[in-house]
């Protein structure tokens, strides 16, 4: 079944470097069949909605994040997931802003459209190979060559939200932000956000 759907929110983590799915950060393609594992709200005592985020992870072959730029560092939101300015850190923030330089996209910082996927498809830009797990068994730590340099970075355990487990190989494409897509998701009032890792202040 091949079905398109839109989300967002992210958050962001410590970057250095550079100076917005239509509704919010995500974009899901060419998913498996993923029952009731949309994220809801559980109302709770003061009138607030306390979201109930999936148990299950969302198994898709092609998935569309819009990484923006915040305090210097690419983060991005994801309203189905429930992140919100989720970090690339630790390198990621670092191959992020090479290649949109490469890939001559002027405007990246307020929103690119970025694919990846566990499998190679049409036009990547790179190939990551999986390295090891993070320090303390935290996160995953990649390498890859990004636009002829050899580059190396950790992804946090969101990424664990989109994959089973950790990928051995990811495949990622930059390119420029859709025309009416919006990265920045503004939450309603009452719902609670979450991330792993957050961009330095």
């Amino acid at each position: 079944m091949a079905l398109a759907l839109t989300a967002s929110v992210i958050s962001t983590p410590v970057c250095e470097g550079l100076p917005g799915v239509r509704a919010a950060g995500l974009a899901l393609q060419f998913f498996d069949a993923w029952p009731n594992r949309m994220m809801n709200r559980r109302h709770v005592s003061g009138g607030d909605h306390e979201p109930v985020f999936p148990k299950e992870r969302v198994r898709m072959r092609t998935l569309v994040l819009y990484p923006y730029l915040h305090t210097g560092c690419w983060v991005f939101d994801d309203a189905r997931t429930g992140l919100k300015e989720e970090a690339f850190v630790r390198g990621a923030s670092e191959m992020i802003t090479r290649l949109v330089e490469v890939n001559r996209l002027p405007t990246a910082s307020r929103g690119f459209e970025m694919t990846f996927a566990a499998e190679p498809f049409p036009g990547h830009d790179v190939e990551l190979t999986w390295v090891s797990r993070g320090e303390g068994d935290f996160g995953n730590d990649y390498e890859g060559v990004v636009a002829g340099l050899p580059m190396e970075c950790w992804l946090c355990p969101a990424l664990e939200l989109y994959f089973e487990s950790a990928p051995r190989r990811i495949y990622v494409k930059a390119s420029p932000l859709p025309a009416g897509v919006d990265p920045i998701w503004n939450p309603p009032p009452g719902v609670i956000t979450r991330r792993f890792v957050e961009a330095p202040r």
